[in-house]
C-alpha cells in the first residue's frame, strides 16, 4: 500500500496522472466493499464514483503517512451504509428489473454473479472482503492485513474460514447453476 500512498503524495503535488493509477489499483476492491453492503450493481457503481469524488475533494487534507487504502475503504463503507439506509425504506421496481437484466447476460457473467451472490449470502462481511481482496484483486494476505488494519493471522483465518464455508456450501448442494 506504500504505492498508493506515494501516488497520493504525487497527486497532492499536482501530478494528475497519479489519480488514474490510484483508481486502477483500488477501484475493484472499493466496488466490492460497496457491493458487499448494497448487493446491487448500479448502486455500488454509484458509490465508487462518490468515493473518488469525495477523495479528490479532500485530497489536501489526506495524510500520506497513514493508510490511504483504509481511508478509501472507510469512505466506501460509510457511503454504502448511508445509501442502504435511504434505500431500505422503499423496495423499487428497479431491483426486479436489474435481476431480470442480470439473468439475461452471458453464462460466464451469470456464473460470476451466482458465485458472488453465494459468497455474499454465505460469508460474513469481513470474510467476503478478505476473500475478494485476495482472490479477485490478487493482493497477498500480508497486504490485505495492512489495508484493513488487521493482523496477518486474522486475515489468514478469515480467508481460510471463507473458503471452507464456500466449499461446504458448494458440496452440500447449496449452489444453483443457471
Amino acid at each position: 500500500m506504500k504505492d498508493i500512498n506515494a501516488l497520493v503524495s504525487r497527486l497532492q503535488k499536482g501530478e494528475t496522472e497519479a489519480f488514474d493509477k490510484i483508481y486502477k489499483l483500488t477501484n475493484k476492491s472499493i466496488y466490492f466493499v460497496a457491493y458487499s453492503i448494497l448487493k446491487n450493481k448500479e448502486d455500488s457503481e454509484e458509490i465508487v464514483q462518490e468515493v473518488y469524488i469525495k477523495f479528490y475533494k479532500n485530497l489536501p487534507k489526506i495524510d500520506t503517512s497513514r493508510n490511504v487504502y483504509n481511508l478509501l475503504y472507510t469512505i466506501a463503507k460509510n457511503l454504502s451504509l448511508n445509501k442502504l439506509k435511504t434505500n431500505k425504506r422503499s423496495v423499487t421496481l428497479e431491483f426486479a428489473e436489474n435481476v431480470t437484466e442480470e439473468k439475461n447476460e452471458t453464462f460466464h457473467k451469470a456464473s460470476y454473479d451466482n458465485i458472488l451472490n453465494l459468497a455474499l449470502s454465505t460469508l460474513k462481511q469481513n470474510e467476503f472482503e478478505v476473500l475478494s481482496l485476495c482472490l479477485i484483486e490478487g493482493y497477498k494476505r500480508k497486504e490485505v492485513a495492512k489495508m484493513l488494519d488487521k493482523s496477518v493471522a486474522t486475515v489468514t483465518w478469515q480467508y481460510n474460514n471463507a473458503l471452507k464455508k464456500l466449499k461446504s456450501k458448494l458440496e452440500g448442494g447449496g449452489y444453483e447453476k443457471n
